[in-house]
């Protein structure tokens, strides 16, 4: 393997001032998995740090850990249990999986003679995981033909390229194990309930919408029969953000069964990106969508149809002369 020089710039990993509206908290997000650029998982194989392309793999879940040592925002990241092994970046330009923690950005040797770091890694607030030495490089990956993740080298000549491997932009996207749909927000009281404004808006939907960070995998998977639906569930006033993006996931995961055999890698991708985009829309930033889409389409009233809807209460508005201007932020 050819040995990188890691000479460049001085890294600086890109962090929110809190995670609490991020994609996911390292802190207290639980597990996770990795997604490569291929829509694969990265686990461990002997060692190695390769893409998982078997769709019926139990996919051992990773955490993040911060050792006492390591920079704040500066995480391991680690298969928990009783041996647990630890994402590292060695000199030579391998990615694998070490029984100890480096413990901060020094690197330390290992058994067979090699150095290797593992506190390099931290979370951007949309989920993708970048690496580096603080001051010093910012790790940049590649995924070789055969799987392999290796950090990419300097490599003499061009010809030691291969033509099929795919660089990773900046670091590799989180994917929760577990995914908790927040309730949105469709009115601020119990005794309310949304009904559809009237007149009603006309309903629309873009599709899978924007780019955005599904430019940064390399297959474009088609789920915009799934993505139309969810768009005018959203706009829907009886169902539920939990209700509608539930009912997307079971949509993509079952064009994926439809368009791709059993067994197959593009099976897992697909899998794999369906479960992605469901975590995508499920977090705080998919509930501030949610949020105003209900807001545009729908209209709160009280379950007591005597009572009139004031903001986050239902006043009788021949004897309460209160002000209903709160009323406007859900009208």
């Amino acid at each position: 393997t050819p040995t990188s020089t890691y000479t460049g710039p001085g890294y600086q990993p890109t962090l929110p001032a809190s995670y609490a509206n991020c994609d996911f908290d390292p802190v207290n997000g639980g597990e996770f998995g990795l997604l490569t650029p291929n829509g694969l998982s990265i686990v461990n194989q002997g060692g190695n740090a390769v893409e998982s392309a078997d769709p019926d793999a139990v996919i051992p879940p990773l955490v993040y850990s911060h050792p006492p040592a390591a920079p704040d925002g500066v995480y391991d990241i680690v298969i928990p249990g009783a041996s647990p092994l630890y994402l590292a970046v060695f000199k030579s330009g391998e990615v694998g999986f070490v029984g100890t923690s480096s413990n901060g950005q020094e690197y330390v040797s290992d058994p067979s003679g090699g150095e290797y770091v593992t506190s390099i890694w931290s979370l951007r607030c949309n989920g993708l995981t970048t690496a580096g030495i603080i001051g010093n490089v910012e790790f940049q990956f590649t995924v070789r033909d055969n799987g392999d993740i290796v950090v990419a080298a300097v490599f003499p000549t061009r010809k030691l390229r291969k033509v099929r491997d795919i660089p990773v932009p900046e670091g590799f996207f989180v994917t929760p194990k577990e995914v908790v749909t927040p309730p949105g927000s469709k009115c601020p009281s119990p005794v309310q309930h949304a009904t559809t404004r009237d007149p009603p808006v006309p309903l629309t939907s873009n599709g899978c919408g924007p780019a955005d960070w599904r430019g940064y995998f390399v297959p474009n998977l088609e789920f915009e029969d799934a993505c139309n639906f969810h768009d005018v569930c959203w706009s829907t006033c009886s169902e539920t953000m939990t209700s509608c993006n539930t009912e997307f996931l079971n949509r993509m995961l079952a064009i994926c069964a439809r368009e791709h055999g059993a067994g197959t890698r593009m099976l897992a991708v697909c899998n794999n990106l369906a479960r992605f985009y469901h975590s995508k829309v499920s977090g705080p930033a998919g509930a501030e969508v949610y949020t105003g889409a209900v807001q545009r389409y729908c209209e709160c009233v009280c379950d007591d149809t005597s009572l009139t809807a004031c903001g986050d209460q239902c006043v009788d508005t021949k004897t309460d002369r209160r002000t209903t201007a709160a009323r406007a932020t859900f009208r």
